[in-house]
C-alpha cells in the first residue's frame, strides 16, 4: 500500500505515514465490489418477446444467406468441373480427329507410292523384256539378233525406191508449176463456167490466188469448230434446264461433282437448277445461274479463288468483313476463329439478299494463307425461318460437297435431312 500524498510504500496495517506522518486513508473495499458488479451487470439486461423474434429472424437469415453463399459456390464448383471435363472431351475429340486424318493421309501416302513402285516394275519389266526371249526367258541368242539387224536393213533397202519415186514425183509436179500448167488447168475451169461467172470471178493470177482463198475457208471453218470446242469444254453438264426444278434435287444422285484444274478445290451443284454455265480458260472460276429472258437471275452459284497471301486467320476475318456488309440480314453465321490442321481459316454465312426476304444466299468462305477459296449459293427461299424447305436441303448437300466448306459429314438424303440424322462422316 502506498501513501496517497508522499507515494511512501507502508505496511497493509499501518495506520500513519513514515514519510509524511499523515493518517492513512484506506478504500472502502465494499464499495469497489458494488462498483464492480454494477459495472458487470451493466452487461447483462433484459429483453421482450418482439425482439427476441426479431433477433431469431435475423440470426435464420443469416444462416440461410450463408446456405445460399454455400450453395452457389458448389454449383459455381460443379460448372467449372463440368466445363473442365468438356472442353477435355473436346480436345480428345480434336486430337482424335487430327490422328484419323493423319492416319488417312498416310494410307493415301502408301497407296500413292505403292503405285509409284508398281509402275517403275511395270516399266523396267517391259525394258528388260526387249532383251530376253520371251518363250525361255533367257537372253536373246546371237541368231535373234542377226534376224533383228537384217530385218532393219531389209526395210532400209525397201524404202529407197519409195523415195526415189516420191522425188521423182515432186519434181515433176515442180516443173509443171513452173510451166504454168496449174493457170491452164483453172483457165479452162472457168472457161467452161458461164460467160458473167467467169468475168466475175476469173483470178488475175491463177491459182494462186485460188489457193489463197481455200485457205482463207479452211482457216474461218477450223476457227469456228476450235471456237465451238472451247465453248463445249467451259460448259458444265446439265446445266442447259427448261425450268428451274427443285423438287428433282432432293437425291444425292441429282448432283455433279466438279474438280478445279489445278486440283485445289473441288464442290458439287445440283442437275436440275441452271439453265447456264461458264468456266474461265484457267478452270479456277466457276459460274452457274439461271435466268428467264431479261429478268433477274434467280439462282446463282459462282465458285472461284483470289490470290490472298498472308496470315490465313486474318484473311478469313477479312473475308467475313467483306462478305457481312453485302447481305440484308443474318441468319447464321460462323465467324473465322482458329486455322485447321491443313492451315485453313473459314467462315460461314447464311442470310437473306434484300429486305423482302425471299432470297437467301448462303456464302463459304476460305483462306489458306495463299489464296481466297469462295462458294456463293443465291436462291429463292419461300420461307427464311423455316430451315427444313426442300431449298434448305439443297444448300445443305452444297456446303457438303463443298471441299472447303471445314464439313466432317457426307450429303445425307432428303429423309436423314428432314430427322436432323447428320448421316456418315467422311
Amino acid at each position: 500500500m502506498k501513501c496517497r500524498f508522499c507515494g511512501t510504500n507502508l505496511p497493509d496495517d499501518a495506520r500513519f505515514c513514515s514519510g509524511c506522518g499523515r493518517e492513512v486513508e484506506r478504500e472502502d473495499v465494499s464499495a469497489k465490489e458494488k462498483n464492480n458488479n454494477e459495472t458487470e451487470d451493466a452487461y447483462y439486461r433484459e429483453i421482450d418477446d418482439k425482439e427476441y423474434e426479431e433477433i431469431k429472424k435475423k440470426k435464420k437469415e443469416e444462416e440461410r444467406q450463408r446456405e445460399e453463399a454455400a450453395k452457389e459456390e458448389a454449383e459455381r464448383k460443379l460448372l467449372e468441373e463440368n466445363y473442365a471435363r468438356e472442353e477435355a472431351e473436346r480436345k480428345r475429340r480434336e486430337e482424335q480427329r487430327i490422328m484419323e486424318e493423319s492416319r488417312r493421309r498416310y494410307e493415301e501416302e502408301q497407296r500413292r507410292w505403292k503405285e509409284f513402285v508398281k509402275k517403275q516394275e511395270e516399266s523396267e519389266a517391259k525394258k528388260l523384256y526387249r532383251g530376253y526371249d520371251a518363250s525361255s526367258g533367257t537372253a536373246a541368242s546371237e541368231s535373234t539378233k542377226k534376224r533383228q539387224e537384217a530385218k532393219s536393213q531389209k526395210k532400209k533397202k525397201s524404202s529407197m525406191p519409195f523415195l526415189l519415186y516420191l522425188f521423182i514425183v515432186l519434181a515433176g509436179g515442180f516443173a509443171l508449176y513452173k510451166c504454168g500448167f496449174p493457170e491452164m488447168l483453172i483457165d479452162s475451169i472457168h472457161k467452161s463456167s458461164s460467160v458473167s461467172d467467169s468475168k466475175k470471178n476469173t483470178p488475175s493470177k491463177g491459182g494462186k490466188d485460188k489457193k489463197e482463198v481455200d485457205k482463207k475457208t479452211t482457216d474461218n471453218t477450223t476457227s469456228d469448230k476450235t471456237g465451238d470446242k472451247k465453248e463445249a469444254e467451259h460448259m458444265l453438264e446439265d446445266t442447259e434446264n427448261s425450268h428451274m426444278s427443285v423438287e428433282e434435287c432432293l437425291s444425292t444422285d441429282a448432283y455433279n461433282t466438279v474438280i478445279s484444274e489445278d486440283g485445289s478445290f473441288s464442290f458439287g451443284y445440283p442437275k436440275y437448277l441452271f439453265n447456264h454455265s461458264e468456266v474461265n480458260a484457267s478452270g479456277t472460276s466457276y459460274s452457274l445461274t439461271y435466268k428467264e429472258g431479261s429478268e433477274e437471275k434467280k439462282a446463282e452459284l459462282a465458285v472461284y479463288t483470289e490470290e490472298n497471301e498472308g496470315n490465313a486467320l486474318e484473311n478469313a476475318k477479312q473475308l467475313y468483313d467483306r462478305f457481312s456488309s453485302q447481305v440484308n440480314k443474318i441468319y447464321f453465321k460462323m465467324q473465322p476463329t482458329r486455322t485447321d490442321s491443313e492451315g485453313m481459316a473459314r467462315t460461314l454465312i447464311g442470310a437473306s439478299v434484300d429486305s423482302s426476304e425471299t432470297t437467301g444466299v448462303y456464302i463459304i468462305a476460305a483462306n489458306d494463307g495463299e489464296k481466297n477459296y469462295i462458294l456463293k449459293f443465291t436462291y429463292p427461299d419461300p420461307d427464311m425461318k423455316d430451315d427444313y424447305n426442300a431449298i434448305d436441303y439443297v444448300v445443305d448437300c452444297v456446303y457438303r460437297y463443298c471441299s472447303f466448306s471445314g464439313g466432317t459429314y457426307r450429303p445425307r438424303t432428303y429423309q436423314q435431312f428432314l430427322k436432323d440424322d447428320m448421316g456418315k462422316k467422311k
